[in-house]
């Protein structure tokens, strides 16, 4: 359903264009082929009718809008003892309605399309509402959240073609980009975030990392990573789910000329995430692969990297900086901090960032560096070390003032401020020197191998740990949430 409704969504916004751009700029439901696994998103020889018989009415592809609805209502009829009757008579309506659409007019078909959008929000109204909280309910939503992540960058990854390439200023360009944010389904959460901003850049960061967007490829993750803490055995998809947060970041902060080309490889995470669940908990599938994701020159994805999985900690990490930033910024203009808000800050930085993440660093990464010929007196390492404790000196003054029983000062918030800044600075800068002189050093040193007994020693770490983290993790991601409301409602 997930799918359908992303498709129906891209369809209606591309057959808006074309209403609003001259024939010549407009970019044609032709490009939107890829979506369902059908051609070069750049064929010209293929009509609208054409284009919209295979993206909407191919009920024997399950990457059409009536093949998905089919498909789903094939999954339904084999889980209608875990599912509530409702959803049944919701999903079947929504297949006939479109079904006896497809000999109908095109007009009518892109009326009923805009039903299926309707009919999306019904049924996931009913799972919320009939549905027990069981691992039925978990791998749904987890289904939900991985498949939507899937559609945003496939979406976008068809579509960008059709925005300039030198500059987002030219005659139309205020149309397509319009055009673009409704395909993707963030056109209004997007304007109340940043308004008439039309930077590519800022576009990639709301899709991929920001977290008050529901539809962002780390906003999805994060909700798959609550789910799979219902469920046993969950660590090798956890750590795929890593990775793909980490190809995520790596997406938001790419480059023009090599935006594709990180959009395939978080699309290869997310398959990878597909795959780690159908291995832990239905091997009987045989490697699954989801339809729309068969695409010619497709990559194979890579099994997940330890030092990916490190990375991706240290987004996790940014995340809780730039929440940090803002209390300092909140500080600078003499406005109150909450210190429960810090204290969830330093316990987050102190249990994720200490205990966990620079334990692995230190504890499981450093000696089997060391065993592959790393210095542990000289270079990369024994700088991390230092690092290391010069963060927890300033994790430790922070502490100190989130204890403070009385109000604070105005030395007290003058000094807050310096020392979250001073932290965030550092902590970021550190990071990217881990990432170059130690990760990609590391990552060209080691074999497969000793890759694999890395990321294996890294599960199991966290495994052991994911009891103990979870308070400050599920405090942190409240937290983050929190503000990105009240940033929202403060305009």
């Amino acid at each position: 359903m997930e799918r359908a409704q992303a498709l129906a969504r891209a369809i209606q916004a591309v057959e808006r264009l074309s209403l609003d751009l001259p024939s010549k700029h407009s970019p044609g439901l032709a490009s939107l082929l890829a979506l369902a696994g059908k051609g070069d998103a750049r064929a010209t020889d293929v009509s609208q009718a054409q284009a919209l018989q295979a993206l909407a009415l191919d009920a024997d592809d399950a990457s059409s809008v009536l093949g998905a609805l089919r498909a789903a209502r094939e999954n339904l009829r084999h889980a209608r003892v875990a599912a509530p009757p409702e959803l049944w008579v919701a999903l079947n309506n929504q297949y006939l309605l479109l079904k006896d659409a497809s000999q109908q007019p095109a007009s009518r078909v892109l009326d009923v399309l805009g039903s299926v959008l309707e009919a999306g929000s019904r049924i996931k109204g009913v799972v919320e509402s009939n549905m027990a909280r069981d691992a039925a309910h978990s791998f749904l939503n987890i289904g939900i959240e991985l498949e939507r992540a899937d559609m945003l960058l496939r979406v976008l990854r068809a579509l960008l073609p059709m925005m300039t390439a030198n500059g987002w200023e030219r005659t139309f360009d205020d149309v397509r980009w319009s055009g673009l944010l409704q395909a993707l389904g963030v056109h209004s959460m997007y304007r109340q975030r940043h308004h008439h901003q039309s930077e590519l850049s800022t576009l990639l960061d709301f899709v991929s990392v920001d977290s008050s967007s529901p539809r962002s490829v780390s906003y999805c993750m994060r909700l798959v990573e609550d789910e799979l803490c219902q469920l046993p055995r969950s660590g090798p998809v956890s750590a795929a789910v890593t990775v793909a947060t980490s190809s995520a970041f790596v997406l938001a902060h790419s480059a023009p000329a090599a935006v594709l080309e990180d959009i395939d490889s978080t699309l290869n995470a997310l398959a990878a995430v597909h795959q780690a669940l159908a291995n832990c908990y239905f091997p009987e599938l045989e490697a699954v692969v989801p339809p729309n994701s068969e695409q010619p020159g497709a990559v194979a994805p890579e099994p997940p990297d330890p030092f990916a999985y490190l990375e991706r900690e240290h987004a996790e990490l940014e995340a809780a900086l730039r929440l940090l930033d803002e209390l300092a910024s909140r500080a600078g203009r003499a406005e109150p901090v909450e210190k429960a808000d810090l204290q969830a800050i330093v316990a987050y930085l102190t249990d994720y960032g200490e205990l966990g993440h620079h334990e692995k660093e230190e504890a499981i990464l450093a000696p089997k560096l060391i065993e592959h010929g790393f210095d542990w007196y000289e270079g990369p390492l024994p700088a991390m070390r230092r690092e290391h404790r010069h963060e927890h000196m300033y994790i430790s003054e922070l502490a100190q003032l989130a204890r403070h029983r009385s109000a604070w000062s105005a030395e007290d918030t003058r000094r807050f401020a310096a020392d979250a800044s001073g932290l965030t600075h550092f902590v970021r800068a550190h990071m990217e020197r881990e990432r170059r002189d130690l990760f990609e050093r590391a990552s060209l040193s080691l074999s497969d191998q000793t890759k694999h007994l890395l990321m294996q020693a890294f599960i199991d770490f966290d495994a052991r740990q994911q009891k103990d983290l979870a308070p400050a993790k599920s405090r942190m991601a409240a937290l983050i949430q929190h503000y990105a409301d009240r940033s929202v409602a403060e305009g």
